[in-house]
This record gives structure tokens, sequence and C-alpha cells, in this order.
């Protein structure tokens, strides 16, 4: 996610910047995936993991795979069940954070440390449509292959650093390591960043 967004976050619980005011649309989307997160989860949470200095949350932990859940208010496609999935497998955002909890999950399996980088390395989605009165729940089982996780995980690495020089300088990282999307909404744009859109 956005590493202008996160350097603020921990300026501002460092007592070095004000603390970012969402507005109330935010709140309630997030407060709504929560809701339907903590539903789902019962007593099957996923673990807290922390690796080369990142810090990963998998939402939920059910028959040993391990899920991620999000919600949208994007109804699914009414088309042919291969669209839907196409759909899915676009979302960047997902598919490198689903890749990351893969990773970690494996990483004492993952190529070169072990298997073949054609291995497979499973990880569950739950999309929830949410539309009001409308509500549709979806699964995914996804398998990468180990080269995939490998060259993901370099990326979050590389992404890491950015950010920890970015606070060693205490000096917010460039308008490219965000994604256009985040700027819809963000407190920050105007006042702390001049947003991508």
């Amino acid at each position: 996610y956005c590493l202008i967004k996160a350097y603020w976050r921990i300026q501002a619980a460092r007592g070095k910047a004000p603390k970012i005011e969402e507005d109330g649309g935010t709140i309630l989307n997030f407060g709504n995936g929560a809701a339907w997160q903590a539903f789902l989860q019962g007593e099957e949470k996923g673990d807290d993991w922390e690796l080369d200095g990142i810090k990963l949350s998998p939402d939920w932990l059910r028959d040993n795979l391990y899920i991620e859940v999000k919600s949208t208010s994007a109804y699914p496609s009414t088309k042919a069940e291969p669209i839907e999935e196409e759909r899915v497998l676009k979302n960047e955002t997902w598919m490198r954070q689903a890749m990351a909890y893969a990773y970690v999950q494996n990483y004492q399996h993952v190529y070169p440390k072990g298997e073949s980088p054609q291995a497979e390395y499973p990880f569950g989605l739950a999309v929830i449509h949410d539309m009001g009165f409308q509500k549709t729940l979806r699964f995914w089982k996804l398998e990468f292959i180990g080269a995939e996780l490998m060259a993901n995980w370099r990326w979050g690495l590389a992404r890491r650093d950015i950010l920890q020089a970015a606070l060693d300088k205490s000096q917010s990282p460039g308008l490219e390591w965000g994604e256009a999307w985040e700027c819809k909404n963000c407190p920050l744009k105007g006042s702390r960043c001049v947003g991508k859109e």
C-alpha cells in the first residue's frame, strides 16, 4: 500500500507529525470490512508473522489454509466464472498481498532455498461483495509458484528499504511509491501529498 501514508502514520505514532484524520466514508468502509472479517474468523484467526522486518497478519486460518478476507461494494460479475476469476487475478494489490503471505507461510521451502521454482504454494482469498441488501461471498484458492513468490518478496523488501530510508531522513517518499486508486479519498492529498489522480 501507499508508502507515503505509511510514512506519515509512523511519524504520527512517534509524535513527529499530526495524526491522519480519515473521512467518515473511509472509516465506515474499514469498519464494515473488519466486521465481516471478525464474523468469518470466529476462533480461527490467522497468526501474526514477521520476516525480514516486514509484519503480516493473514485474516483467517481454515482447514490449514490461510485466507485473506476482502470486502468490496462492487457487484460480482454476472458473466461466466472465468471473467470473474480474471477480474480477481488482475487486482494487483490483492495478489501482491496474497503472494507475500504465501511466501512467509512457506519461506523455509520456497525456491531457491528448497524445492523447484515451479512448486506451487496455496493461499486463500475470500471476497465479500457487499451491495447493501445484496451480498455475495466467493472463495478463491490461489496457487503461486516459488519463483513468483521470491520476485514479489524482493519487491516488498525494496519498498521496506525505501520507507526506512525516508524515516531515517525524516523525508516523505516520492509519489511513485503509491497507487493512484489510494489517492481518491486520501486525507493527505493537498496537505502532505499532491496525489496521483
